[in-house]
């Protein structure tokens, strides 16, 4: 992949220069093709970052739940996966986690997607919601909304397409984290400020960071 950028580079150098020997206008040339080549190592440099399932041209990402070390003792663990055939499509996510306090029965939690993946400090690494397009909760791309666990503490969501969020381009959730939080989610109607940053889930009870996967989970 960096010889194909490297290529499209050359091939664009010689083009300008050839054309500048041959008397044409080489402004011309350059800025008349300059567009072309941009979105060509774009599109490269893209793939090169986030690289597709070369057979069916899908993305796959996985986020491997851990409990926050900051937060009292848990036993929380499980995954998150996403599945995107391509930039055109909606994004597709299941979950399998398991370990959730069960004292009072079920609970709902908020989970989100976060802007940053430092959680070597824990969950509070992960900074504030992913929000690319500066909006108020609960219209950030990451804003799951509210899960609940069965009575053994284990939450599974089969796959299914979501409204918002991308694995492809620069708003991708590719080397973002997901916090799952002790609360429910209050969907921005809670009438206060942290309302709409966060929806007033409360703290954070696991996390993990979304990277590149092979294939889903079988």
């Amino acid at each position: 992949m960096h010889s194909q950028v490297v290529l499209v580079l050359l091939i664009f150098v010689g083009a300008c220069s050839a054309s500048r020997r041959l008397g044409h206008n080489y402004h011309g040339c350059c800025s008349s093709n300059m567009r072309n080549m941009e979105e060509k190592v774009n599109d490269l440099w893209g793939q090169l970052l986030f690289p597709v399932n070369h057979k069916s041209g899908a993305l796959y990402a996985v986020c491997n739940v851990r409990p926050n070390p900051t937060f009292p003792p848990s036993s929380i663990s499980g995954s998150i996966s996403f599945r995107q055939l391509s930039p055109s499509k909606h994004l597709e996510m299941m979950m399998d986690i398991q370990g959730f306090t069960c004292s009072g029965g079920p609970h709902l939690h908020g989970i989100h997607v976060h802007t940053y993946a430092d959680l070597k400090d824990g969950c509070e690494g992960a900074g504030p919601h992913f929000n690319p397009f500066n909006v108020s909760h609960p219209h950030h791309p990451g804003d799951f909304g509210n899960f609940h666990h069965d009575a053994t503490g284990h939450l599974v969501k089969p796959l299914r397409r979501l409204l918002k969020g991308t694995l492809f381009g620069p708003e991708s959730f590719i080397g973002r984290s997901i916090v799952i939080h002790e609360g429910e989610d209050d969907l921005g109607s809670g009438g206060n400020p942290g309302s709409l940053l966060h929806g007033n889930s409360g703290r954070r009870l696991a996390c993990c960071v979304i990277g590149i996967s092979a294939t889903l989970p079988s």
